[in-house]
């Protein structure tokens, strides 16, 4: 007796895809019996993209003709609604937030530019990039702690093959950058790094993020963000959305300052080793002590 829905040949084979209107190609063990439902499915689940995005063509001569769910899916068929056989990034209808625009928020900023995704929004105190450790905390005689060629922020085989901020730096003699380099080096690589990369439109700076609601249910995908972000030059207070939010605040760390018994009446200069507020040039021929 024949089953119901007829004979369903399992004799493997393979069946390649190609994306309508361009090159990637993609070859998939299927069945005879495999159905386009199937393939639909198995693309959605691997590149992160809703199946009903997804159409099934094959050539028929000189035309095109759809595939059905229920059909069994050509040897060579076309895929239409993807650019490429490779997980999707996702739309998300807000910018992807990023508080702290030190070495982390500099380096997750320069991810998604270099992968493509412009839709972000950097946030941070000061008035330039860099971060608290590098603006505030050093002082001019601070020095990178490690050599710069596994510290620098385009540092990874994935962004050397971009091919932007010179590739792997050279810090040989005469080279671009230094070994060990100093604060203001530092800053400088910062900056060079988001002008490279073209991150500095997508900075908010002089700013702080006071607050913030979380919009929708906790399993909701259309959670969102809403900042309430202060203007630390002057300006007004502003709502900014957000549907991803990463933080780096930093070392969480404020450098201890101590009121010691008998400072309001010392004539001397007190200052700590942070920081750039030290005079160096009443040092000389001074009497000085260092706790």
């Amino acid at each position: 007796a024949v089953p119901k829905g007829g004979n369903r040949s399992n004799s493997s084979r393979i069946v390649e895809l190609k994306i309508m209107g361009g090159t990637d190609t993609l070859q998939v063990p299927a069945m005879i019996c495999t159905k386009v439902a199937e393939v639909r499915q198995l693309l959605a689940d691997k590149l992160l993209v809703p199946p009903e995005e997804l159409g099934f063509y094959y050539k028929a001569g000189a035309y095109l003709t759809v595939q059905k769910d229920w059909n069994e899916i050509q040897a060579k068929t076309l895929v239409k609604g993807i650019k490429a056989f490779r997980p999707q990034a996702k739309v998300w209808p807000h910018p992807i937030g990023i508080i702290g625009a030190g070495y982390h928020g500099l380096k997750t900023g320069l991810t998604y530019l270099k992968d493509g995704n412009s839709n972000i929004v950097l946030f941070d105190r000061n008035d330039r990039v860099g971060g608290y450790c590098w603006i505030t905390g050093a002082n001019k005689t601070s020095k990178l702690q490690t050599e710069f060629g596994s510290f620098h922020v385009w540092w990874g085989p994935d962004f050397h093959d971009a091919g932007r901020c010179g590739g792997y730096p050279d810090c040989g003699r005469g080279g671009d950058w230094s070994i060990w380099p100093g604060k203001a080096e530092i800053q400088k690589h910062f900056h060079y790094a988001a002008e490279e990369y073209g991150l500095l439109p997508h900075c908010r700076l002089n700013c702080n993020v006071a607050a913030l609601q979380v919009v929708g249910g906790k399993q909701d995908e259309s959670r969102y963000y809403d900042l309430s972000v202060d203007s630390l030059a002057g300006g007004e207070r502003s709502n900014v959305q957000c549907s991803v939010l990463y933080n780096y605040p930093g070392s969480l760390t404020r450098n201890r300052i101590i009121d010691y018994p008998g400072e309001d009446g010392f004539d001397g200069h007190i200052r700590y080793g942070m920081n750039d507020d030290t005079p160096y040039e009443v040092l000389e021929g001074a009497d000085c002590a260092i706790l």
